[in-house]
């Protein structure tokens, strides 16, 4: 009978060691357990705060270039905005609304600024780094992804309608003047009111004057002029309008890069 109990108390004291050797086991493991997330939560305090700051770079030199970007833009719309101006006065004298002796500026100037071709060129060097090096994604605004990534469609689209004004000046304005008229008189206000800041105007510049006489008259009521007109007008029109709305996703862009960049 006495070793009876004492095995149940031997037992007993084995089942005793047992259960303080689990509980002691179970909470090593907890304790490795919270160790591990208390770990990985560091860590991802650190990536996190490593991103936010890589994003603020990123941010910073996009809004430098986008602010160029914006600069170019306004510069590019001014000019477009004057050949425009020109295009309106010179059908102005073709439909008989204006009249030569009436013009404040030389009919050769407003020749010289409906032929110049203003173009948008686009600085996408730090968008470009980004993107290629797969960084669009560290950007956390949604909005502010979509207009990058839609950005260099958005230019090609301008791109696209400035090359078609190009073609239409060049082929076609440009050859009927060269047959019908000479390029020698307008070209020197191209130089001089839309070069104004360049250094063309330090140089010597001879277009102003020339022997050959031309009847401007019969040029305005000739109808292929007038057809020319029309078609770089309509085209100056889209230009324009394509590269103001560039420019209001551009101010969309930087307002949108400086409320990342306030928080």
């Amino acid at each position: 009978m006495i070793k009876f109990f004492r095995k149940i108390r031997q037992n007993l004291l084995v089942e005793n060691k047992f259960s303080k050797y689990l509980l002691y086991a179970i909470g090593e493991i907890i304790l490795v357990v919270i160790g591990i997330l208390i770990a990985l939560q560091i860590n991802n305090w650190n990536n996190e705060r490593v991103s936010s700051l890589e994003e603020q770079l990123l941010l910073e030199n996009l809004k430098e270039e986008y602010q160029e970007n914006l600069l170019n833009l306004n510069v590019a719309i001014e000019k477009r905005e004057s050949q425009m101006k020109a295009l309106n006065s010179l059908n102005g004298f073709v439909t008989g609304k204006l009249f030569l002796n009436e013009t404040k500026k030389p009919i050769d100037s407003l020749i010289g600024v409906s032929r110049y071709i203003p173009t948008y060129e686009s600085r996408s060097g730090a968008l470009q780094e980004i993107i290629n090096g797969g960084k669009l994604s560290i950007i956390q605004n949604k909005q502010l992804r979509k207009y990058l990534s839609n950005w260099s469609a958005e230019v090609d689209d301008l791109r696209k309608i400035e090359t078609g004004v190009y073609d239409i000046i060049l082929n076609n304005y440009n050859t009927y003047l060269i047959n019908n008229y000479t390029l020698t008189y307008s070209d020197y206000y191209i130089a001089q009111s839309l070069w104004k800041d360049t250094p063309i105007k330090e140089t010597n510049w001879k277009g102003k004057e020339s022997n050959n006489k031309v009847d401007i008259q019969t040029i305005l009521n000739d109808p292929k002029f007038e057809s020319i007109l029309s078609l770089v007008n309509l085209w100056a029109i889209s230009s324009k309008i394509s590269a103001s709305e560039l420019k209001n996703k551009t101010e969309i862009i930087i307002s949108l890069i400086d409320a990342e960049l306030k928080k």
